[in-house]
């Protein structure tokens, strides 16, 4: 008995039959009708496909024009990722034009975009090295993907950057705060209340350098005392310190002013010294100022906290003792006060900013200043001592010279006659003069 194949397996090649059919058609079909269609019919006058126009060309000679232009794009121009001052470069080889694809979807007589896609596991590893893991998270990253493919699709010539503060999500927390700050004293208090009418906030743009004067070269500026520009600079200086913001130019005194600890001091003169500060961050910078207690001035910096912290630290303090100076008057009393001139002390120090990750580890360390200041010496005022106009008693009372005795003994008996008498000068007295027994 002649036993056939089993129902189940006439079925399964069947199946199989038409699903090689369908696969072999629908892969020679499409091959079929480029070949044959596509490759006699040019694209219209303009069209375009991104940037490049591609009216009157064929497929193949649209796909090698396209495809010529993607590769000079990638040898001229950069994608880079911005956080703060840091950035990174996203690898071309990253990015990918689909060029057939944009092609099979071109439409005749229009501008039709150049598709282009990169990987999101790509992209997070980018953001990964400018940014930590809390910031990274709280990054928009499919916005931020779709807003790259987008850009690149025009293939824009040069540096084309994405700053991703721009794609902090909404509700993450993270945004502009005090990052820090700094207090001095202040005497004046006239033209500090002047002050925080006309300048309670600077504004210190991304990527750009400020002059302090410039800020205050208005008319009320311009009224301001030198001293009292000197000490708002100086507290501007100290709170932008722990920051990323750079000193371009910076000023001290000889001496250590009044008030002012060695290391943060910043002196401006009108026409002669200025604070001249970068701002390295994509975002802006604002300093504000303020009085939270009768006769100080506060500086706040508002940034954004993209997970780096900058500390200051004051290495070689060293103080360096005045000395005195004596100044001779002739009468003491006609100085009210011995004390000339106060001595102050002088200082040296090295100003150091330390950059810390997110994990309080330390990245880098820069000297930023290495200050010195003179002692100033102590005046005082002494009397001079006159000397005495009577001659010294070179013998008190009831004392003699012997020696002087003696001598006159001596002559006395040079001097002697041949009658046992001494002569002796008229104006010897005779009291004193010996006879010899």
């Amino acid at each position: 008995m002649k036993l056939g194949h089993p129902f189940p397996f006439r079925i399964f090649l069947i199946i199989l039959f038409c699903i090689l059919f369908i696969t072999a058609f629908s892969r020679f079909g499409a091959y079929a009708y480029e070949t044959v269609f596509l490759a006699k019919e040019n694209f219209s006058e303009g069209t375009m496909l991104g940037p490049v126009n591609i009216e009157n060309l064929s497929y193949d000679q649209a796909f090698s024009k396209v495809n010529g232009e993607v590769g000079n794009w990638k040898k001229n121009s950069n994608v880079v990722l911005t956080l703060s001052d840091r950035n990174v470069a996203i690898p071309l080889d990253m990015v990918y034009l689909l060029i057939e694809e944009s092609l099979g979807a071109a439409v005749n007589d229009q501008e039709n975009k150049l598709y282009s896609t990169i990987q999101q596991s790509d992209l997070e590893k980018q953001v990964l090295l400018i940014a930590d893991e809390s910031l990274a998270k709280a990054i928009d990253i499919k916005r931020l993907k779709a807003e790259i493919e987008n850009s690149i699709s025009a293939l824009p010539a040069g540096k084309l950057e994405f700053k991703l503060a721009d794609y902090i999500a909404e509700g993450a927390g993270v945004k502009q705060d005090v990052i820090a700050s700094s207090k001095l004293n202040i005497i004046d208090t006239k033209h500090l209340e002047q002050w925080l009418k006309t300048h309670g906030e600077l504004n210190i743009p991304a990527k750009m350098n400020v002059s302090f004067l410039q800020l205050v070269t208005t008319e009320q500026g311009a009224k301001y005392p030198a001293v009292f520009l000197s000490e708002i600079a100086s507290v501007l200086y100290s709170s932008i310190l722990p920051t990323n913001v750079q000193i371009l130019e910076r000023h001290t005194s000889q001496e250590l002013p009044n008030g002012i600890e060695a290391g943060y001091e910043a002196k401006v003169i009108p026409g002669e010294m200025d604070l001249l500060l970068f701002n390295p961050n994509d975002f802006d910078i604002k300093v504000r100022f303020s009085s939270k207690e009768p006769g100080t001035v506060t500086a706040e910096v508002l940034g954004l906290n993209v997970g780096f912290t900058y500390k200051i630290r004051m290495e070689n303090k060293k103080e360096y003792q005045p000395k005195q100076i004596i100044q001779y008057v002739p009468d003491i009393n006609m100085i009210q006060n011995r004390v000339k001139q106060e001595g102050k002390k002088g200082y040296s120090v090295s100003v150091y900013r330390d950059i810390l990750d997110s994990q309080g580890k330390k990245i880098e360390s820069i000297i930023l200043a290495e200050d010195f200041y003179l002692p100033v010496n102590e005046i005082v005022v002494e009397e001079i001592v006159q000397p005495s106009t009577q001659a010294p008693d070179l013998f008190p009372t009831g004392q003699t010279d012997t020696s002087a005795v003696q001598e006159n003994q001596t002559e006395s008996l040079d001097n002697e006659n041949a009658d046992g008498t001494i002569d002796g000068p008229e104006s010897l007295d005779p009291g004193i003069i010996n006879h010899r027994n």
